[in-house]
């Protein structure tokens, strides 16, 4: 597939990382951690559509510094969820599949990014995403969900099944058809208990709708967010660990 871009989700304020700045901008071996997954994902999209909010001019500056190939960037005006964020972006969509991202993941590789891309290819799919097997109950990840031949992803503050029976989580990082996106985006429904619009509910659409959906085993180790000082520590000991490029 020639025809992919990519959106960034990077309006977040990150409250629980508790710093006062955003951690997208907070250096991480000596290169801001919004850079990293930008990096990994730039050799696999044609552009890249960058959703800011909390702190945007940092966000922005730290992105143009970077040097990086066909950045654009929009504004999250109020904090609504990754399906909100990702329909402020509409204006900039053009390619065939977009490439929805987190932007806070700095151990992502350009391989599991491919890997992706051809699954999604191969299965014809609306919509393919990431999953890590993953157990721990503290974790914040969704909860990859399959029941009564239906598959959803659950928000963790909505999860109160078994981890034991449901141990996959969802990475934040999705390949989706354009036109299911068109058409599927404005029929997410707004949370009732956090007012949040989830891009996660497009594998729940799709499901009902019997669409092909993909799905990426990967590595935890590949896919960690950033979501806390505790985190960020322990990624940050990863790419020291393994001499991960900057």
């Amino acid at each position: 597939m020639n025809s992919i871009q990519a959106i960034v989700l990077a309006a977040g304020q990150g409250s629980r990382f508790n710093r006062g700045i955003s951690k997208l901008v907070t250096p991480l071996c000596g290169q801001p951690l919004i850079v990293y997954p930008l990096k990994a994902i730039a050799p696999c999209v044609t552009s890249t559509t960058v959703v800011v909010g909390f702190q945007k001019e940092a966000v922005q500056q730290c992105i143009i510094s970077a040097l990086l190939p066909s950045i654009t960037f929009v504004e999250q005006q109020e904090q609504l969820g990754t399906g909100h964020a990702v329909l402020c972006s509409r204006q900039h969509w053009h390619a065939d599949h977009l490439l929805i991202i987190n932007g806070d993941m700095p151990l992502v590789t350009q391989d599991v990014v491919q890997q992706l891309c051809q699954l999604h290819e191969n299965e014809q799919a609306a919509i393919s995403f990431v999953v890590a097997h993953h157990t721990d109950p503290t974790s914040a990840y969704g909860r990859i969900v399959r029941d009564n031949n239906r598959l959803r992803i659950v928000e963790k503050k909505h999860f109160s099944a078994s981890i034991t029976d449901h141990p996959y989580i969802n990475a934040g990082i999705y390949l989706i058809n354009r036109i299911f996106l068109e058409q599927s985006l404005p029929h997410v429904q707004q949370n009732s208990s956090t007012h949040e619009f989830y891009i996660t509910d497009l594998v729940e659409i799709a499901s009902a709708s019997k669409l092909p959906i993909a799905m990426l085993p990967a590595c935890y180790d590949t896919i960690r967010g950033v979501n806390t000082l505790q985190e960020f520590a322990a990624v940050e000991e990863i790419v020291r660990t393994h001499c991960i490029q900057t």
